[in-house]
């Protein structure tokens, strides 16, 4: 079975919660889903989420890095956050990839 998983900052989740609550979480429960289950793999996306797993949880940032070293925890996704096409327009679907520096028109 392979699970997916985003932090979900650009829709329904604010930051703050996202980092203290979510991000560890997702850490923690699926390190200990990992021992028990050994076929499972996961899927996560959204590069600020592995930034901020290894500046804010770098005790738990380390276990994960033999489960991505096994292909078990695969980092994945082309953009800094999920896009929320809920809302579609070029800001929301630029700003995830950081291209609001690079055009005036999209920066805030």
């Amino acid at each position: 079975m392979v699970s997916y998983s985003h932090p979900d900052t650009r829709w329904r989740w604010d930051y703050g919660k996202t980092n203290d609550e979510y991000l560890p979480n997702t850490m923690r429960d699926n390190v200990a889903l990992f021992e028990k289950y050994p076929h499972d793999i996961l899927n996560f996306s959204g590069s600020n989420g592995y930034r901020t797993m290894k500046d804010d949880t770098p005790a738990d940032h380390e276990q994960v890095k033999p489960h991505v070293a096994a292909d078990r925890w695969l980092p994945a996704g082309s953009s800094a956050e999920e896009r929320d096409l809920n809302a579609p327009s070029a800001r929301t679907c630029a700003e995830p990839c950081g291209i609001q520096d690079c055009h005036p028109r999209i920066r805030r």
